[in-house]
């Protein structure tokens, strides 16, 4: 656990989908102005106003002492379309030539289903 600003405290998990449980039971107890879950991090914002850096971590602690194992939730899907080649995918050949597949095996590859671990650095960038 480290001080990551003013009213901000950023805290190790082991993976992504740590993260993301610790972030949505962080949220539900309404303690907390924001929790965001990283790759492996969590990073809550807390009323500086009215509690203290050391006050904010010893709730953190707490919070996480407390956390119990949510049960699995099915994630929301979202269907993005795809086109490949023509004008709207130029590259389309080369990079199926520079990978020795085939078009069908390019396609196959690419249009699976992928889990978003994260969303940042420009506003809706997908980690996946």
């Amino acid at each position: 656990m480290q001080s990551a600003g003013d009213d901000l405290i950023s805290v190790s998990v082991a993976d992504p989908e740590a993260a993301q449980t610790l972030a949505a039971a962080l949220r539900v107890t309404g303690a907390w102005v924001e929790a965001v879950a990283g790759i492996d991090t969590v990073v809550v914002r807390f009323d500086i106003a009215r509690v203290s850096h050391r006050g904010a971590e010893d709730r953190l602690i707490e919070a996480i002492a407390n956390v119990e194992p949510q049960a699995a939730t099915t994630p929301a899907s979202i269907t993005i379309p795809i086109v490949y080649g023509g004008e709207f995918g130029p590259d389309f050949e080369f990079a199926c030539e520079t990978l020795a597949l085939t078009r069908e095996e390019f396609i196959e590859l690419h249009s699976g289903e992928y889990r978003v671990d994260m969303l940042g650095f420009i506003p809706g960038f997908a980690y996946i």
